[in-house]
């Protein structure tokens, strides 16, 4: 007996031999307000929205095509073909998620109720991966692609993020839990875990084994911003092109603490009716420190970030001071005002290497070796040197006629005797002081 109903789509049909013939046929039943429900008994090309559909086996989404899942469920596999987009929104995805150059974003649906993936998410040579109150039960591992974003997630299991070209957005990694070890190597573009830039408060992870950022680097920024984290095992944050940083002391580490994330350095908030916004940091091997100070933005907020540590300056004296790294995002109109200090041992180098000179009692010069994006005029009135970092070159000071930022304002010298004398807070050594402007670009500095 016909009954009639809603109107019934062939998504595929496979014909075998003509000996063996095989037909598998899959319905979906649309119905006026968008949901439906059906079985499918054999694999699926999706290149659709299905609602509320339980599939059968594996999953294809074709190069170039968009399958959404809206609180349906499949059995197998999910593959995303180059090109292709996996959306869930509380989808229940019993096998792998695998994207080549594809892009994955599972969330929840409207009442919330979030997507599940019950072994693995994986990726490789490009696509984003955006998790978001996500619950996997293996790893999410990303090869060759980005950028990756976890956010109010559960990953049973680890996640490897690693050999990311440089997209346009960076990693962010906010409040999630990760089951096993964290791991962010070889990366060209920043990667930020728990950190308040993105995050906001409360924003940071827990991490059950191991945090390793390593080999990173993010075109003159510090490779990772690594903030507010709980990590039960070692937190490892080694050989970045451009140190991670953080804000300092605020991670919980059960085990040890190794590499650049041993003092975070700094990184400073403040708003558009802020009159200043000022940062300072000391070096994790304690031969420098650094403050710098920039207007208040235009609009927003702004951060000063700073981080210690390689690739080493062209022109940098060894011994004289760590390399610093200063990174202010929505800038103000004005010039920063940078103070550099080199400490103890490091302070009487760069004294012996490079003399304070005075005129008329007062001091009016010292050595600041500098690295910049974009070309600046050094001392010697030629144009700073091209290096594989940016354009490198000791620093003019202000008043040498006809120069502007970035120069040197003033320069002091004073051993920790006299410093003693003046009041000062002591237990550093003899200090080697410089102060410079710059302009609102991100540079490199040391003595």
């Amino acid at each position: 007996m016909h009954r009639a109903g809603p109107p019934r789509t062939i998504l595929r049909v496979r014909i075998g031999s003509p000996t063996r013939v095989c037909v598998a046929l899959l319905a979906t039943l649309v119905l006026a307000g968008g949901v439906g429900a059906a079985s499918a008994a054999a694999n699926t090309t999706c290149a659709s929205t299905l609602t509320s559909i339980s599939l059968n086996g594996d999953v294809r989404v074709p190069r170039g095509q968009t399958c959404t899942l809206i609180d349906s469920t499949v059995s197998g596999n999910v593959t995303i073909e180059e090109g292709a987009a996996l959306v869930g929104q509380g989808a229940t995805i019993n096998g792998n998620v695998q994207s080549t150059g594809g892009t994955v974003s599972l969330g929840p649906d409207t009442s919330g109720r979030p997507s599940r993936v019950g072994a693995n998410v994986q990726t490789n040579g490009g696509g984003s991966v955006t998790l978001t109150s996500a619950r996997v039960s293996g790893n999410v591992q990303t090869q060759g692609g980005g950028p990756v974003t976890l956010i109010s997630s559960r990953v049973q299991r680890d996640v490897q993020i690693s050999g990311e070209p440089d997209p346009p957005s960076p990693n962010v990694i906010c409040a999630s839990t990760i089951g096993g070890n964290l791991q962010v190597q070889h990366n060209a573009t920043q990667s930020i875990i728990g950190d308040p830039l993105a995050c906001g408060s409360g924003g940071g992870n827990h991490v059950s084994g191991n945090m390793e950022v390593q080999d990173n680097s993010a075109g003159g920024m510090p490779a990772a911003l690594v903030s507010d984290n709980s990590v039960s095992g070692n937190l490892q944050c080694q050989s970045n092109k451009h140190p991670a940083t953080g804000q300092a002391g605020s991670n919980t580490v059960g085990g040890t603490t190794q590499g650049e994330c041993v003092a975070e350095g700094a990184e400073t908030e403040c708003t558009s009716t802020s009159p200043t916004c000022t940062a300072g940091a000391e070096s994790a091997d304690g031969t420098a420190a650094l403050t710098v100070k920039t207007a208040s933005p235009t609009s927003g907020t702004e951060q000063i970030i700073i981080a210690f540590g390689p690739p080493p300056l062209g022109c940098t004296t060894p011994g004289t001071g760590d390399v610093a790294t200063f990174y202010v995002t929505n800038a103000g109109p004005g010039d920063k005002t940078v103070t550099y200090y080199s400490l103890g041992p490091a302070a009487d180098a760069a004294e012996a290497a490079h003399p304070i000179t005075f005129t008329e009692g007062k001091s009016s010069f010292g050595f600041v070796c500098y690295e910049s994006p974009t070309s600046f005029t050094t001392f010697s009135g030629a144009s700073a040197t091209p290096g594989p970092e940016g354009f490198f070159g000791q620093l003019p000071a202000c008043d040498k006629t006809g120069f502007t930022p970035p120069c040197v304002e003033s320069a002091e010298f004073f051993t920790e005797k006299e410093l003693a004398e003046k009041g000062e807070k002591g237990g550093f050594g003899d200090v080697y002081i410089t102060t410079f402007l710059t302009s609102q670009s991100d540079p490199r500095a040391s003595h």
